[in-house]
């Protein structure tokens, strides 16, 4: 995998090579988007002009936790956080 376009790291490592490639090992596996095998698990809420945001803005492939996605860069949203907000865990919204 190191010398395709889509080099295995983080937990990508630890997947069985027939998770992705259902086909057989030569067979071309779509994979531009992280949506493009894993479920949006935010169900469309970072969806921005009919496109679904990609996991790799607020994530690492080493795994979901820890976010990337900053308190600075929630109060460009909808929803800024102030007060008691800001003491919430992410994973309670």
């Amino acid at each position: 995998h190191s010398k395709t376009a889509f080099p295995l790291v983080g937990k990508h490592n630890t997947v069985s090579c027939g998770k992705c490639h259902k086909n057989g090992l030569n067979q071309p596996v779509k994979h531009a988007r992280c949506l493009d095998c894993h479920k949006d698990f935010h169900n469309g809420q970072f969806t921005q002009g009919g496109v679904a945001r990609d996991c790799d803005g607020c994530h690492k492939p080493d795994g979901f936790t820890v976010s990337r996605f900053t308190v600075d860069m929630h109060n460009t949203g909808k929803f800024p956080l102030t007060g008691a907000h800001l003491a919430t865990a992410c994973t309670e919204c």
